[in-house]
């Protein structure tokens, strides 16, 4: 399915579409902004996401919502005090985002 909506497989796809990472030594969310600027529009990118988002807890996609909010760079702690959750815990909600892609 998500595969056949990008011809090709599921892992690429994620980092294709996703076109983010996780600086690990800063303790930030990157984004490739050029990249997804120039990314093609894909007809199938809305249900690809939100199968992507499904399979996320309920908390996992509230922390995502927040660090949407946030913009394409953030500090960890910035995000865990406008969420209202302690960082540790913003942390491991978000690495479970990242496990998936």
């Amino acid at each position: 399915m998500t595969a056949d909506a990008v011809g090709c497989d599921a892992a690429q796809a994620r980092a294709e579409i996703l076109h983010r990472w996780y600086d690990g030594r800063l303790r930030e969310w990157r984004w490739d902004l050029e990249a997804v600027r120039n990314m093609p529009v894909l007809g199938r990118m809305v249900p690809f996401l939100a199968e992507f988002l499904l399979r996320l807890p309920k908390e996992t996609c509230t922390a995502l919502g927040w660090a949407a909010c946030m913009g394409p760079v953030f500090r960890m702690d910035e995000l865990a005090a406008a969420s209202g959750e302690p960082s540790g815990k913003t942390e491991r909600l978000l690495s479970k985002a990242a496990e998936l892609c």
